[in-house]
């Protein structure tokens, strides 16, 4: 399974088939470039060019990860104008 995967199993309520770790290391892949510490094979990389070149998961909550579907239930929208239910 990729990474991708793996979260989206979990999501589910799926077994993956091994543990679904999607670390934040944005800070430590910054500090490690500014010591001059950054290993070789991360050089010159994007922060999700790293994450998948040492094989982590990438977790954003930038955009949806998955989208919800009830069936049988109905959508209702409701706009207020001036505190007014409008339908």
């Amino acid at each position: 399974m990729t990474p991708r995967e793996r979260l989206l199993a979990a999501h589910r309520h799926q077994l993956p088939d091994r543990l679904t770790w999607a670390p934040y290391i944005r800070t430590w892949l910054r500090a490690q470039e500014r010591a001059g510490d950054l290993p070789e094979e991360l050089r010159g990389l994007g922060y999700y060019d790293a994450l998948r070149k040492l094989g982590l998961g990438i977790f954003d909550k930038r955009g949806p990860v998955v989208e919800t579907v009830w069936p049988n239930v109905n959508k209702v929208e409701e706009e207020f104008a001036g505190g007014k239910r409008i339908r």
